[in-house]
């Protein structure tokens, strides 16, 4: 068989296991999000680590944001710190509700200052939800 077409179909298997992949890390992410949402963070946690190793690195930031607010909500402050830092390297610009969930994680986690940085940036960008004026009042 010639060369070219071994490369192919190596290639054309590695594109077909990538995706299987993604697919595996978007279940187990969802199943992830199900539980956290039930108050299970702790079973959560650990299937979001598992989905981060299976996501393809497109998938990485929306997956690592989910965990870091799943960490908060399990009140493993220091840990979400660390991740939503890893979120804002991959993609600086997050949507309010990720930000609202950042101030609460610096909140609870002791950090006021770090709370009210976040409030008060969302503030400024124009967002007057409810959750965010009753938080910074």
């Amino acid at each position: 068989m010639p060369m070219k077409t071994i490369s192919r179909w190596g290639a054309v298997g590695a594109l077909a296991v990538a995706a299987a992949a993604a697919q595996d890390a978007r279940e187990i992410a969802e199943r992830a999000r199900e539980l956290a949402r039930q108050g299970s963070t702790a079973r959560a946690v650990v299937l979001y680590r598992q989905a981060l190793e299976a996501a393809p690195a497109a998938e990485e930031m929306a997956l690592r944001r989910d965990y870091a607010v799943t960490l908060g909500w399990a009140e493993r402050y220091e840990e979400a710190r660390r991740e939503f830092r890893r979120v804002l390297e991959l993609e600086p610009e997050q949507p309010a509700w990720a930000q609202r969930e950042m101030a609460r994680t610096e909140l609870f986690g002791g950090n006021p200052g770090g709370a009210l940085v976040w409030l008060d940036r969302l503030i400024q960008d124009g967002d007057r939800s409810e959750a965010t004026l009753v938080r910074r009042g």
